[in-house]
């Protein structure tokens, strides 16, 4: 019987595997496809191919209910091709012997995706959403077409992108006055701005100051500095304080 019922397990795992094979491959060529009407600056080829095979977890987490009913269909129906389920049940195996040998690897396989959906797919969703808006976003400090908006208070804050861990990109803070004209400069960090206790940590972040046109005070012109230090002091006042300040490095909350 042990035998009997591996081959059983056998056979529908083959089909099982060999459906979810399929199914997967056309929607990851699906995907991909779709994924080349993104394609523009740095976002080429290769970031759309890396993209898609990092949501293949996803997709197999996804079709694996359907893979496991087509595939016990297609497995079963072979046997019963052959007559060999004929010749069980003339050998007095029984309907039962025979439905726990075709359990035994969906069991298996249900306790595969279960992983696959809790720790996994998760995982490679995170990474692959993040690469992607990334190199959409060309490591640009901001972009008009992606990254969101974030407004607390008088203050307007863009992000390009965050990666799992609570790890920004791309992060631009402006400043209004109750009129909503410009008071502070904006604060741009192109690298990585990482989460601290109670705060965000900026890393090498810069600041463009835009002077108005045809004044006649004397204003810094608009550029872009190297470090928070070098930014004009009135005009930098949100940043809450600075540490390392050769290292450009600012704690904002």
């Amino acid at each position: 019987m042990v035998k009997l019922d591996r081959y059983i397990g056998v056979q529908v795992l083959f089909a099982i595997l060999a459906v979810l094979g399929i199914i997967v491959g056309l929607a990851l060529l699906f995907a991909l496809i779709d994924e080349l009407g993104d394609i523009e600056g740095n976002y080429g080829i290769g970031d759309a191919l890396w993209y898609v095979l990092l949501t293949a977890p996803r997709r197999i987490y996804d079709m694996l209910p359907m893979a496991a009913l087509v595939g016990c269909l297609i497995g079963l129906g072979t046997l019963a091709s052959n007559s060999e389920l004929t010749i069980m049940r003339a050998a007095g195996v029984s309907i039962g012997r025979i439905v726990w040998g075709v359990m035994k690897p969906m069991l298996a396989l249900m306790l595969v995706g279960i992983l696959i959906g809790e720790y996994v797919a998760p995982w490679t969703e995170n990474q692959a959403q993040a690469s992607r808006a990334m190199a959409q976003g060309g490591g640009e400090a901001q972009t008009a077409k992606r990254g969101m908006w974030h407004r607390q208070g008088q203050e307007f804050v863009h992000i390009n992108t965050v990666q799992p861990g609570g790890v920004l990109f791309g992060v631009t803070r402006y400043r209004f006055d109750d009129e909503r004209r410009l008071e502070s400069p904006a604060l741009r960090a192109a690298p990585p701005t990482k989460a601290t206790i109670g705060s965000w940590r900026m890393w090498r972040p810069r600041c463009s100051m835009i002077a108005a046109p045809k004044s006649s005070r004397r204003r810094p012109s608009a550029g872009i500095s190297n470090s928070a230090r070098n930014c004009w002091a009135p005009w930098c006042w949100s940043l809450r304080r600075c540490r390392s300040p050769a290292c450009g490095v600012t704690s904002i909350t």
